[in-house]
């Protein structure tokens, strides 16, 4: 039976892959260092979904290190997300 928790990561996943790709492109045109940064803020998102979806099938880690280290990540997103709205 597919649980809706499945799905909705795998979207997470795959749009945070798609917004990489997309950023990566932006990237090569215009060769912004703002840019490059919120392509790694994209990477991140995407280890991140990555993570929980190996975690939910094979449950390697219990919720409390999914949400420590989801939670990590989504702190160093948001300092690289200010990073890249700095003037420089």
């Amino acid at each position: 039976m597919l649980r809706i928790e499945n799905l909705v990561f795998a979207a997470f996943t795959a749009m945070s892959a798609v917004l990489l790709a997309v950023s990566l492109l932006a990237y090569r045109r215009s060769s912004s260092r703002k840019m490059l940064v919120l392509s790694g803020v994209f990477l991140l998102f995407l280890a991140k979904g990555a993570l929980i979806s190996v975690a939910l099938f094979t449950e390697v880690m219990g919720l409390y290190g999914l949400i420590v280290v989801g939670s990590g990540i989504d702190t160093l997103a948001l300092l690289l997300l200010y990073v890249s709205t700095m003037r420089v």
